[in-house]
């Protein structure tokens, strides 16, 4: 399954623009880090901008490249603000999952259900 054609699909229908950006940046990431990535070495990375410039999203669009190139599991750390946290949280859940995404998004407290 193509998860960012399925993630751009989903902003495309609110914001067309958006969508396009998203689907660029995360295919230029694709191709200069995750094309060559090594399970073998480490790396970091961060992601940083102003508030509300769109990190969330960018980071979403990369996570749904990388699950097609075979990437399995996800963490993303936030905030110790509970209310952006669960903001977070939630967006990604909307985004990402569903029961035919084939992501399955969990919060802190979902340890069951992972």
């Amino acid at each position: 399954m193509k998860y960012l054609e399925d993630y751009v699909s989903k902003i495309n229908a609110s914001n067309p623009e958006l969508a396009e950006s998203l689907k660029l940046s995360a295919e230029d990431f694709s191709s200069k880090y995750l094309d060559t990535f090594s399970f073998n070495e480490h790396s970091s990375g961060l992601l940083f901008g102003h508030v509300q410039s769109g990190k969330t999203g960018q980071m979403l669009a990369v996570a749904a490249a990388a699950a097609d190139k075979g990437f399995k599991f996800f963490v993303l750390v936030t905030t110790d603000n509970v209310l952006l946290h669960k903001q977070t949280l939630e967006r990604a859940k909307k985004s990402l999952g569903g029961f035919m995404s084939g992501f399955n998004v969990l919060g802190e407290t979902d340890e069951q259900d992972f």
